[in-house]
C-alpha cells in the first residue's frame, strides 16, 4: 500500500490542468503541516500556510481555489463567534 505522501504526490502530478507554481507551493505547505507520524489531517491556520508557502493575499486565495477545484483540497472556513474558543466555551 502506498504511503499518504506518495498518494499525494501522484495526485499532484496527475492534476489536469497542471498546477501553477503557487498551487504547488501551497500544496507542499499543506502536506508539510498535515501529513505526519500517524496523522492524516490537521487543523491548520491560514497564517501558518501563508508563511510556509510564502504567499500573500490574492496569490494565496487563487492557489487555495485552484487546489480546491482540482480536488486536492477541501477548504472550510471555521470562523468562531467573538468570545468563544475552539471547544465552544465562552470567555471574556
Amino acid at each position: 500500500m502506498a504511503s499518504d505522501w506518495n498518494r499525494l504526490l501522484e495526485r499532484i502530478l496527475a492534476a489536469s490542468p497542471p498546477l501553477t507554481a503557487n498551487e504547488y507551493r501551497l500544496a507542499l505547505a499543506i502536506a508539510r503541516s498535515t501529513l505526519g507520524f500517524r496523522r492524516r489531517s490537521n487543523d491548520v491556520g491560514e497564517k501558518l500556510l501563508r508563511d510556509l508557502a510564502r504567499l500573500d493575499g490574492r496569490s494565496f486565495q487563487r492557489a487555495r481555489t485552484g487546489l480546491t477545484e482540482a480536488g486536492l483540497l477541501r477548504y472550510t472556513s471555521d470562523v468562531l463567534p467573538a468570545g468563544v474558543d475552539r471547544l465552544g466555551r465562552g470567555f471574556l
